[in-house]
């Protein structure tokens, strides 16, 4: 997902955007609805969306992660989090690549290339069940003809569902390792004796450059925490024919 900035001229346009994204979310590739990860950057902001604020985010870290111990059991948590989502994910790539490259060429429509999940540690395999025939077997069938209707291997059912879920899998580890990296840097200032100050601006850097939309008012656009940011791919203001020139 591309990260997006979203300005207004004042608080109650951004915090109407905020509402509306809360309540209607978005709309993927595939027509399903989701939230997306959201920011709100600025002082103004009413009390629906204060859930969102960046300020409210970062008091919610030092309050997770005010104990110590708690702190280190959490490290530990994540990382082994982080193991287990890797091995899944290595696990289905495998899986996607014997489909992939099961056949040289697309099948015909009566073809669909399946994983033998029962000795897939063994032998890697993919197998073909052909539907209209009721028969499997382990041999590439023949290229269908020119005038048969004919389906990649990357458009079998199976391939699709294990590419959705390596997807789902990505996203949480990116969820998961975000997690991780705010609790060291806690707990980096822990070990450094660091101030709360510079603590602060670590982890407003780290709320910011994590979430996929951010939403400021041009008065609050170019203070320096967002200044430092990654860039942003898209840049969204709203009712621009109302900004003064300046802002």
């Amino acid at each position: 997902k591309p990260r997006l900035l979203v300005c207004a001229p004042s608080n109650a346009a951004i915090d109407n955007i905020i509402l509306k994204i809360m309540q209607d979310g978005f709309i993927d590739g595939q027509g399903r609805r989701y939230n997306p990860s959201m920011i709100r950057v600025g002082v103004g902001q009413g009390n629906s969306v204060r859930d969102v604020s960046l300020e409210n985010k970062v008091d919610s870290i030092f309050f997770e992660y005010g104990d110590i111990q708690q702190l280190q059991d959490s490290i530990i948590g994540y990382k082994s989090e982080l193991s287990r989502i890797s091995q899944e994910i290595a696990s289905l790539r495998l899986r996607v690549n014997a489909i992939q490259t099961a056949s040289p060429y697309p099948l015909s429509i009566d073809w669909e290339i399946r994983i033998d999940e029962e000795n897939f540690d063994k032998m890697r395999k993919a197998y073909f069940v052909n539907h209209k025939e009721k028969i499997t077997t382990y041999e590439v069938p023949n290229p269908p003809e020119p005038d048969q209707t004919h389906s990649k291997p990357s458009s079998m059912p199976e391939y699709r569902a294990y590419v959705s879920r390596i997807v789902k899998l990505v996203e949480n580890y990116f969820s998961v390792k975000s997690h991780l990296e705010r609790c060291n840097l806690v707990k980096s200032s822990h070990d450094i004796g660091a101030n709360q100050f510079d603590i602060r601006m670590s982890l407003e850097l780290h709320v910011l450059n994590s979430a996929h939309l951010v939403t400021t008012t041009l008065g609050s656009a170019g203070n320096r925490t967002l200044e430092a940011t990654d860039r942003f791919e898209v840049i969204l203001l709203d009712e621009a024919a109302q900004s003064a020139e300046p802002a």
